[in-house]
């Protein structure tokens, strides 16, 4: 049962479209091992207790843990700059204090 569980959702996972969402990818995926990630998948799912219908969110998160440890262990992490965009240098604290005047006035008009 679970090796139809996981062919399946291994199916699911490669070929459905993908949808646009507002998180952002934590993992490098340019050069990902689809093929190792998918056996890991099977290796991990075969693990599993009999998965039980009658409580679909237990299920449910046993699943998505898993993939989600499975990507942890497969693909390296992005590395986000902690550093924002560098001020330009004739920005002073005149250009700031003129923002922050500007933003105050329009306030009422939100």
């Amino acid at each position: 049962m679970v090796a139809i569980i996981s062919r399946s959702l291994s199916n699911f996972l490669f070929f459905a479209p993908v949808q646009k969402s507002d998180s952002r990818i934590k993992y490098k995926l340019k050069h990902a091992d689809w093929n190792g990630y998918r056996d890991q998948l099977d290796h991990r799912f075969a693990k599993l207790s009999k998965l039980s219908a009658s409580d679909p969110t237990s299920c449910t998160d046993d699943l998505s843990q898993i993939m989600l440890s499975v990507a942890d262990d497969m693909f390296p992490l992005k590395k986000h700059s902690t550093v924002g965009i560098p001020s330009p240098p004739w920005w002073d604290q005149e250009c700031k204090r003129a923002v922050e005047e500007r933003r105050g006035a329009e306030i009422p008009y939100c």
